[in-house]
């Protein structure tokens, strides 16, 4: 199923820990915003709204709830605030290991040279493109390629 996917890819925390080490701090923060643009919750109400699948509501809440109940806690409560704010760097062996683990290599090989020039390809093309958006926009160009991680 298409929502399986989507939970493969490697977790914002990743992101979260990259931007911590080498971004800005409101690049860290932005990733609120991404995991709406792109999580769960809108592919969620995108393939509701299509009719192609019918989710509980409590699916739904369950989206958005924990990055809601996050955004909240760390708005109004500082020392909430400052607990979590060392976790994504802590749990990065664990970010590695579960995609680690999910990988089947002979599906690369299956999919040969053009398989893996076309990964390398969207990687360097849409790199370069959000790169660019970001130095143009007064950024430091790191988020994309964090991203891409």
């Amino acid at each position: 199923m298409q929502i399986k996917k989507t939970m493969e890819r490697v977790p914002g925390g990743l992101y979260m820990a990259l931007m911590g080490q080498y971004g800005r701090p409101r690049d860290v923060a932005s990733y609120s915003i991404m995991c709406l643009e792109s999580g769960l919750f809108l592919t969620m109400v995108t393939l509701g709204v299509a009719g192609l699948s019918v989710f509980p509501w409590q699916m739904m809440v369950g989206a958005v709830f924990p990055l809601a109940l996050g955004m909240i806690l760390g708005y109004f409560d500082k020392d909430m605030r400052d607990f979590f704010k060392a976790a994504p760097a802590g749990l990065i062996p664990f970010f590695a290991f579960a995609p680690g683990t999910g990988l089947d290599l002979s599906k690369v090989w299956n999919a040969g040279l053009l398989g893996v020039e076309l990964g390398i390809c969207v990687v360097i093309v849409t790199g370069v493109v959000l790169f660019v958006g970001d130095r143009l926009t007064g950024g430091t160009g790191v988020p994309p390629w964090a991203d891409r991680a």
